[in-house]
């Protein structure tokens, strides 16, 4: 469920290429990833936390009418 997670907030934090994601993760754990297979759980919920942060909050009475 974790790397669920973090992918489903990657694709909410625009970051839809392979690429774009290894960097943002290799950057997020401070080191190298090569596949998303070769994190930790610690590294996912870092890489969690990391995406949370740059997710602009929902305003919840956005779309209300």
């Amino acid at each position: 469920p974790a790397m669920k997670r973090m992918m489903a907030l990657m694709n909410e934090a625009g970051l839809v290429e392979r690429a774009s994601r290894l960097a943002f993760t290799s950057d997020a754990v401070g080191r190298t990833i090569e596949t998303a297979s070769d994190l930790t759980a610690a590294e996912i919920a870092t890489v969690c936390k990391a995406l949370e942060a740059n997710i602009p909050a929902q305003d919840p009475t956005e779309g209300a009418a």
